[in-house]
């Protein structure tokens, strides 16, 4: 057990890196477009830049990672990631440098993101990784506890500047101890990294979330985005459909009916819950007027309810299944959207902690749930790559559902932001019931087998 202490604390680093990265950002939110001058609609590129990249390369760099690349790429990944950072604390001087250097943030936390599993799988024994994996999610959630907590307090009291320091020290003890400790790279044949399918899916992500950015304003411009998103979708589909299983993505993972709808439900959710993410900080922050450190205290009764829950529902998905659980996810949403339409700012701190926790109860159902939903949907050969396949629709969903509610921030604000945040839950509803809709009409399973009541 000794001997495997260092590469699971390498494994927790990382995650904790990751985790505190793209949750802090969202805290200094606000503060950021303040100190640049731009809107909520720029502002989202904080968050839009990151994971875009993420939700574009992170399936191809898994398949290298699966062919005895592991080691170097989390080396490479982890230096990138450091050179990223510590350039976002220098790009105080101009706004679309500092989302330059988010992007390479990003190039650095989809190598690390691509070689977690493929380590937990080949580096460690099965009767450990159970364990290994546990290790990880405390990782993940002791971040996300601090990540709001430390960024309002830096963010309010030094400057914004110094939240992109925190992770520095954690990605050098994690690049060293990896450098020492992971072993090198065993190869499993010919590395094959689809280039092409790769350059396609960037081009459409990025098309399409330039799309969503620009179609308030209109023009030409927004007709030329639309064009490339469909041309680029169209030929990414013919691709995949060409190479097979040897593809960026399986064509048997998009061929199953019941994972297309389930992923369709998990992008759903995944729009809802980061869009809200991403608008709470301004809204508690410009609409009520609370100090970013205020601010970030409520947001972490978003990060306590996902972490002390999320172990209970991946309990009653392996006994009962996902079906009904994600159902009272999609509830969930639609009740914590109802009270932000209502809430109003004499209601008192008791009721926002009370939403805020149903907001997190939600998440924590979506987070767990939907990725246990989407593995058993998939043949034993396939589990890892749908697991991926499930991490990618994570990243393009926040960046989608960043996007969206900033379309409707800005169309409803000029009636002031309350309104366009109030707005927002509307859509939150709608989207809450579509996803219920496409959670129950897929058959329930339980430890690989369907459940009678479905």
């Amino acid at each position: 057990m000794n001997r495997y202490i260092p590469l699971i604390l390498v494994i927790c680093l990382v995650t904790f890196m990751d985790y505190m990265d793209s949750t802090i950002i969202f805290i200094a939110g606000p503060a950021v477009s303040l100190f640049f001058e731009v809107g909520v609609s720029d502002g989202s590129w904080l968050v839009i830049g990151y994971d875009l990249i993420l939700c574009a390369m992170l399936i191809p760099l898994s398949k290298l990672a699966k062919r005895g690349h592991a080691r170097n790429m989390l080396i490479v990944g982890l230096s990138i990631f450091i050179v990223g950072t510590v350039m976002c604390f220098f790009s105080d001087f101009n706004y679309w440098v500092l989302i330059a250097f988010r992007v390479i943030e990003g190039i650095g936390a989809v190598l690390c993101a691509a070689t977690l599993p493929i380590l937990i799988v080949t580096m460690f024994p099965e009767d450990m990784q159970g364990r290994v994996t546990g290790a990880m999610l405390t990782g993940a959630g002791v971040s996300m506890i601090l990540a709001p907590i430390l960024g309002g307090w830096l963010t309010g009291e030094i400057g914004w500047q110094y939240i992109f320091l925190v992770n520095v020290p954690i990605c050098i003890a994690a690049l060293i101890l990896s450098i020492r400790y992971v072993p090198k790279n065993t190869r499993s044949g010919r590395a094959h990294f689809d280039i092409k399918g790769m350059l396609l899916s960037v081009i459409f992500v990025v098309s399409m979330l330039m799309f969503f950015e620009d179609v308030v304003d209109g023009g030409l411009i927004v007709i030329a985005y639309a064009a490339v998103c469909v041309m680029s979708g169209c030929l990414l589909v013919l691709h995949i459909r060409a190479h097979g299983d040897n593809g960026i993505i399986s064509h048997s993972i998009l061929a199953n009916k019941e994972f297309r709808i389930l992923s369709t439900s998990m992008l759903l959710a995944v729009m809802l819950i980061e869009g809200m993410l991403f608008l709470i900080p301004y809204y508690l922050e410009i609409g009520w007027g609370m100090s970013a450190f205020e601010s970030g205290v409520f947001y972490a009764i978003i990060s306590v309810s996902v972490v002390f829950i999320s172990i209970p529902v991946g309990r009653i998905c392996e006994t009962k299944g996902c079906r009904n659980v994600l159902t009272l996810g999609c509830i969930l949403s639609a009740a914590f959207s109802l009270l932000f339409i209502f809430m109003e700012e004499s209601w008192g701190s008791v009721i926002l902690v009370l939403t805020l926790l149903t907001l997190g109860t939600a998440y924590a159902i979506y987070e767990t749930a939907h990725y246990v939903r989407l593995i058993r949907h998939m043949p034993g050969p396939l589990k890892d790559e749908a697991a991926t396949f499930g991490t990618m629709i994570s990243f393009l969903g926040a960046s989608l559902g960043v996007s969206i509610f900033d379309i409707f921030v800005d169309v409803a604000i000029s009636q002031g932001l309350g309104t366009g945040f109030r707005f927002c839950c509307m859509v939150c509803i709608v989207m809450a019931a579509l996803g219920a809709i496409l959670t129950l009409s897929v058959r329930n399973m339980k430890d690989g087998a369907a459940s009678e009541s479905s």
